[in-house]
């Protein structure tokens, strides 16, 4: 069962991981990371988020293996976001409306506004 609280970043640069598990973690969500494809199909069985934020470029190689495990294994349900650098790839790819890229490098505000979209947090967080 997913959970509507709950996002899985897959990222394989520590520091970003880092960076957003902790700002997403003081705002209320539960966060798991992955480094790797492997690591996010384990971690998608595990953890049944409700958003997956998904590095498009890991290992420097345009990654495709995770969306397409997804497809076919029935995680289509579960909301999904792209990260990239490449705006022309991101323009392509909600052009055609099947997927929301977050364009990087993002603030704060853009990284919350997008998670927002999809899910609220398990509580709020304190001032």
């Amino acid at each position: 069962m997913q959970t509507d609280d709950t996002i899985l970043i897959v990222e394989d640069d520590a520091a970003i991981v880092s960076f957003m598990t902790d700002a997403l973690s003081d705002e209320g969500y539960i966060v798991h990371a992955a480094l790797d494809v492997a690591s996010a199909l384990h971690a998608l069985k595990a953890h049944q988020p409700g958003l997956v934020l998904l590095d498009l470029h890991l290992d420097g190689t345009v990654s495709t293996a995770l969306l397409d495990h997804m497809r076919e294994n029935g995680f289509t349900a579960i909301a999904m976001v792209l990260m990239t650098a490449d705006a022309q790839l991101a323009a392509n790819l909600t052009t055609e409306g099947e997927y929301v890229c977050l364009l990087k490098p993002f603030d704060l505000d853009e990284l919350f506004a997008c998670v927002a979209r999809f899910l609220r947090p398990q509580s709020t967080p304190s001032t």
